[in-house]
């Protein structure tokens, strides 16, 4: 139970979104509507209408979906177990649209069984199969990322000097600053020692500084955009791990890896931090030496 929990709350990578996803499904489905009406008899035509509908339709759901509802689709968020749902959801859609069809040329009617028959089939036919695929690719993606990590951090690792020399040679610049002033596009600033500083996170057009003090975190809510923080942190231990994320690497105990590609374990107080496959090569590096978890 506790392992399929955990398989259930394991990251995965979010669905495509945006008309990039949709317009090429929409296009196709227009040219092949016509031209598969003159060839084919119109006796044909209920079968091929609901495949170009089920086509249509799962074009804008899995285009639009994470537009229209982006809090639920966040990539820090995205699990195996959302994924499972909205795979579920999108096989109800469809059934409720093959209803549709079906209505509109008069081969059913639109009630209650024929609704059940309809979505209910779709859902199970579709679901089932669609959930191991998704553990299965998870479980294969987690895979691959490890290995890819681990690969990355055996290249870099230099032999002939021993860990201390090798950490030492990898960490922040000599010339960093104890302290830094990270200002906002207002009046406002924050001072910070940068030793103390854990990571930043970004909140639309905020950014969330979070540092260590008397043992316990403690955060401050910015008014600016991550890349400007990352600017005004340049030449310092502090590296962008994550287009929401800056992360000081001195802080940062071991890596793991997870569907969607890495995380940045911090050691006190515990923090996981994303880095992404387009970062890792510049950050995993500078953490040769550091363990590697599932």
């Amino acid at each position: 139970m506790i392992d399929i929990r955990q398989r259930l709350n394991a990251s995965y990578p979010v669905p495509n979104s945006g008309w990039p996803a949709v317009l090429p499904v929409f296009l196709v489905s227009v040219l092949a509507t016509g031209v598969l009406y003159l060839v084919f008899a119109k006796a044909n035509v209920f079968i091929l209408t609901c495949g170009l509908s089920v086509i249509l339709t799962g074009g804008f759901i899995r285009g639009l979906s994470p537009k229209l509802l982006p809090q639920w689709f966040g990539e820090l968020t995205w699990t195996v177990q959302r994924q499972i749902v909205f795979e579920s959801v999108y096989f109800g859609c469809i059934g409720l649209v093959l209803l549709l069809v079906a209505v509109s040329m008069n081969v059913s009617q639109l009630n209650v069984s024929q609704l059940l028959i309809f979505v209910g089939l779709t859902f199970v036919l579709g679901s089932l199969p669609l959930s191991f695929k998704v553990l299965l690719t998870q479980n294969i993606l987690l895979k691959r990322n490890i290995r890819n990590m681990q690969s990355l951090l055996q290249q870099h690792h230099d032999p002939a000097l021993t860990p201390e020399q090798e950490q030492e040679s990898k960490t922040a610049p000599k010339d960093a600053p104890e302290q830094v002033i990270l200002k906002a596009i207002t009046n406002d600033s924050l001072t910070i020692n940068l030793s103390q500083l854990l990571f930043v996170k970004a909140q639309q057009s905020y950014c969330e500084v979070y540092w260590l003090a008397e043992g316990e975190t403690r955060h401050y809510l910015l008014r600016q955009n991550i890349s400007n923080v990352q600017q005004q942190l340049a030449d310092t231990p502090i590296y962008r791990s994550h287009r929401s994320f800056l992360v000081n690497i001195n802080q940062v105990a071991k890596v793991s890896g997870n569907a969607q590609g890495y995380l940045l374990h911090l050691a006190s107080p515990p923090h996981a931090i994303a880095l992404s496959r387009s970062k890792a090569g510049q950050i995993l590096p500078l953490l040769a030496l550091l363990p590697v978890t599932l």
